[in-house]
């Protein structure tokens, strides 16, 4: 397998929360996964900006800072912006993804 192939659980597809989200939250939450799973496969996620996580996802900052802040709301994940606008994204109960 090549080293970055990342395995999600496919009971994500079934989950009550994920499924209430949105085509582009969807496709925000899965990147995540995907993102966290290649990158060490610790949970955390982390970028220059929410502009360089949105290229991810094909949005802008804007529109990836509302569906962080979804995710936030929903207590899914936790947030954290250093001074220099480094963002560090944990994923709340990563093992269940």
């Amino acid at each position: 397998m090549p080293d970055n192939y990342a395995k999600i659980w496919t009971t994500i597809y079934n989950d009550e929360w994920f499924l209430g989200l949105s085509a582009i939250q969807r496709s925000g939450w899965l990147q995540l996964i995907i993102t966290a799973k290649i990158h060490g496969d610790t949970g955390l996620v982390s970028g220059r900006s929410r502009a360089s996580i949105g290229s991810l996802w094909g949005c802008d900052g804007k529109t990836t800072g509302k569906i962080l802040r979804k995710f936030l709301d929903d207590g899914k994940i936790r947030l954290k912006e250093n001074s220099s606008g480094v963002i560090v994204i944990e994923i709340v109960k990563y093992e269940y993804w």
